[in-house]
């Protein structure tokens, strides 16, 4: 409906109580005519209140488990170096994938070090010819000198000249294998099996001695190095006061590997190395953890979350992540009331679990909390309630759980 024009309705009040035009009486008329008007308007309608999906909190008898930072490393990580220089013709591998110990990498031109060779071979059989000669002169000397025809002396001299040449052999047989290991050496080979990484020097640099070439890496299994405090290692050890019970202890440990994306990897780890000493800089002391790698999934470098489970349960509220707001240092949740109204709280958080989080202050089980939508919302808002579906969790699944049971014939 269109609203009626305003100033026609303001003139007829004006002329229905005979005002003057003048002064400043037709004014107030028609402010008067104004808010009347205003109040003949229809009011906006009411909108509707918004839908959140929701889930009820749930408390659930778990093991308390203790979690910390680490790096993944590789169980064996070689440094594969150039031990001769030269100009570098060929790489043989393939960066990224892997390889066998003794496989060759790359090779430096080995014509320089196929000359040392042939010349040191050369300079051996120049020193056998010589010293082959000296030992027959010896040998005919020995003879002379017995017979008065050589003196005593010359015989001496002849034989100091045959352990010479015995010495030259033996020098020119080592520069021989000098040589023939340099040559060798032109062929850059992995030290272990494992994955090669990119190439530090590309086909035609001058490589010089001890270069980095690459780094090999054995990822199966794989290391999981990270710091525990010390508090909590003296308190391992006064549990576990002997030899015997320390070794059982780790070795019975369990550790499980959660990766950057919060969920947990499906190998489990043992506790291989618990370090020597103690950093006096952090008060922590470093151990290390092995996991089985036979899918190549988990790779040097990455950072991750180790965590140890305990054989003590605790009762635990874990919700999904997009329930909770972070505002800073502060975390928050959306709290729906028997009256479907918002009450916005105050949370405490612990430890991630995949892609939930654990609750260690503010909720109680039998809460409905707000899942999806709580940026929708206010503090004191109605809103209307649906269930919220995890995705994580097979139809299927659901549905068997709230079939009723099977009769047995």
């Amino acid at each position: 409906m269109h609203q009626k024009p305003l100033f026609p309705l303001g003139k007829q009040l004006f002329v229905r109580t005979g005002f003057s035009s003048l002064g400043m009486k037709p004014l107030a008329v028609l402010l008067v005519a104004l808010a009347v008007t205003g109040c003949e308007q229809r009011k906006r309608p009411e909108l509707p209140p918004q839908t959140v999906l929701t889930m009820d909190v749930v408390v659930k008898n778990e093991p308390a488990y203790t979690e910390w930072i680490g790096t993944l490393n590789g169980s064996v990580n070689a440094s594969i170096r150039a031990q001769v220089g030269g100009y570098l013709i060929k790489q043989d591998y393939q960066e990224g994938t892997a390889v066998k110990a003794g496989q060759v990498l790359f090779e430096i031109d080995p014509r320089p070090y196929q000359a040392a060779l042939d010349s040191a071979k050369g300079d051996l059989s120049q020193a056998q010819a010589n010293q082959i000669k000296s030992q027959q002169d010896l040998a005919r000397y020995k003879a002379l000198v017995a017979s008065g025809a050589v003196s005593q002396q010359e015989y001496q001299n002849e034989a100091q000249l045959n352990d010479a040449n015995i010495a030259a052999v033996a020098a020119a047989q080592g520069a021989v294998q000098t040589a023939q290991l340099n040559l060798g050496y032109s062929q850059i080979k992995s030290a272990i099996d494992g994955i090669a990484g990119i190439a530090e020097a590309q086909v035609g640099d001058l490589i010089g001695q001890n270069s980095e070439m690459t780094t090999v890496s054995t990822i199966d299994p794989m290391k999981a190095v990270f710091n525990v405090s010390e508090q909590l290692y003296l308190t391992f050890m006064q549990s576990h006061p002997e030899l015997a019970q320390q070794v059982a202890a780790q070795k019975n440990a369990v550790l499980t590997l959660l990766l950057s994306d919060g969920l947990p990897y499906d190998q489990k780890g043992t506790i291989d190395i618990i370090n020597r000493q103690i950093n006096q800089d952090t008060g922590t002391i470093q151990l290390v953890g092995l996991f089985p790698n036979p899918n190549g999934v988990l790779r040097p470098g990455a950072f991750v979350n180790v965590r140890m489970s305990g054989a003590k349960k605790q009762d635990t509220i874990t919700v999904p992540q997009q329930a909770v707001m972070q505002l800073q240092t502060i975390y928050m949740m959306a709290v729906v009331t028997p009256d479907n109204t918002i009450d916005m709280r105050q949370v405490q958080v612990g430890n991630q679990i995949g892609s939930n989080w654990i609750i260690t202050d503010g909720l109680k089980a039998g809460d409905k909390i707000v899942v999806e939508g709580m940026e929708k919302v206010k503090q004191g808002e109605k809103v209307d309630v649906k269930p919220w579906v995890n995705p994580n969790v097979p139809a299927a699944a659901t549905t068997q759980t709230n079939a009723p049971p099977a009769q047995v014939q």
